[in-house]
């Protein structure tokens, strides 16, 4: 058994790689090591979970995640790394205030994991070839000539209809209430980069204060996905459909840091 889960962000979302850098920016958040897209890793999406679960369903904590520190007992469920699929972008042209972007390589990596979970056909991914590579409008129903973000103007939209399935996966993850989706270059979409915000700890004396430091996040309305699994191990199925009505009773949930000033709050929707 498998679900399928996609992950929108209700708040901003800084989930921190841990590395050093020498970078303007101090604490960056976690990248796909291949696209340098930014995602979220397994490790960091199970610990979320744990604690959610530990807050809802306390009895369930140990058959699903297994035993803290020393403990021998596995888990009953596998997590996969949330990859992102498309995140909003501050409009330079056109009539909106921002508009959704995803790229080629995002579309890919989606069905993918959609061929894995059983809930696409083989087919659609030899379709997902003929998508052109430079930057277009994945669909456009707002009657706008001409959209842009980040500077980049995009006049063009895809107009085939062999694309029409693979759009319609695309609108059920995001949601219908963005008109106008932009398939941005990857190289295109690499270069802008994330929203930074500058932090400074504050302590009781002033002569105690941290220094400045510069942490990016993923903007809130970004939309990742995911999947869990079964392990395969007795009572695996169980331990998952339990994970899965406890998603479902409460979605929201606590991803990453700064949670005390608004951030990570993610709602994870079944497939």
């Amino acid at each position: 058994m498998t679900v399928f889960y996609t992950m929108k962000c209700v708040t901003n979302l800084h989930v921190g790689s841990g590395e050093t850098n020498f970078s303007t920016v101090d604490k960056q958040v976690e990248r796909d090591e291949i696209t340098g897209f930014p995602m979220i890793y397994s490790t960091s999406l199970k610990g979320a979970l744990r604690e959610h679960t530990n807050k809802y369903a306390q009895e369930l904590v140990e058959s699903l995640f297994g035993q803290e520190g020393d403990g021998d007992g596995a888990g009953k469920v596998k997590f996969l790394d949330a990859h992102l699929l498309a995140r909003p972008m501050r409009a330079s042209q056109g009539q909106q205030v921002f508009y959704m972007v995803t790229t080629k390589q995002m579309l890919q990596d989606f069905l993918d994991f959609l061929l894995l979970a059983n809930q696409v056909d083989a087919q659609l991914l030899t379709e997902l070839d003929s998508l052109p590579d430079e930057t277009i409008c994945l669909y456009r129903e707002t009657g706008e000539d001409v959209v842009g973000v980040e500077g980049i103007n995009v006049s063009k939209a895809l107009e085939d209809d062999r694309f029409t399935e693979i759009i319609s996966l695309f609108k059920k993850a995001l949601g219908e209430q963005y008109k106008t989706v932009i398939l941005l270059d990857e190289n295109d979409f690499n270069d802008s980069s994330l929203p930074v915000r500058a932090r400074n700890k504050v302590k009781k004396h002033k002569d105690q204060n941290s220094n400045l430091w510069y942490e990016e996040h993923v903007p809130y309305k970004s939309v990742f996905y995911t999947m869990v699994l079964e392990t395969g191990e007795k009572d695996s199925a169980l331990a998952l459909s339990q994970l899965t009505e406890l998603l479902e009773n409460h979605q929201l949930v606590q991803i990453g840091a700064n949670a005390t000033v608004g951030f990570g709050l993610v709602s994870m929707n079944k497939w």
